[in-house]
């Protein structure tokens, strides 16, 4: 059985959030020895009914974008967008940075998160990575929560010129 790419981004999410949570993050933010990875891979398989191999597939990826978590964090708050870290959630926060690490690959030319076509502009890619990025907070959350999130990433975008005004 194949996941489709949507639910795989949800995988990714719900295990971001887990991770989030504490259970793989010292104090400082930095990964531990990580000996709940198998913890968090069986959660999320009783929780989503799905095979161990998309498990380890979505903590793996989680764990990839948690090594950025910093970096990400940093950009963010470079460009002034006043971002309160300790009173944004979980869900939100996993979202903002499954977001970055989705569009630093993207612009690295990895087109597995985004569904273009052939001669699609880097802002179509941007705006689909917004889009799905909203619909998962909708998902995860709440209405309110996407459209923080919503103008927290145009601006960002906006910001860094990877939006035109069409």
């Amino acid at each position: 059985m194949t996941l489709s790419a949507l639910k795989r981004r949800e995988l990714v999410v719900m295990a971001l959030c887990s991770l989030l949570h504490g259970t793989s993050l010292q104090p400082d933010g930095s990964l531990c020895d990580n000996r709940s990875s198998r913890a968090e891979q069986d959660l999320l398989m009783d929780q989503c009914k799905i095979a161990r191999r998309w498990a380890i597939a979505a903590v793996e990826l989680a764990h990839q974008i948690l090594i950025s978590r910093t970096e990400f964090k940093k950009e963010l708050d470079a460009q002034s967008l006043e971002i309160d870290w300790k009173r944004l959630g979980r869900v939100e926060e996993s979202i903002l940075l499954w977001f970055l690490f989705s569009l630093k690959r993207f612009q690295a030319g990895v087109k597995e998160e985004v569904v273009l076509e052939e001669n699609a502009s880097v802002t179509e890619g941007v705006r689909v990575l917004i889009s799905e990025a909203i619909r998962l907070v909708r998902k995860f959350s709440s209405r309110e929560s996407a459209g923080y999130v919503n103008v927290l990433l145009d601006r960002y975008c906006h910001h860094r010129s990877l939006l035109t005004d069409s």
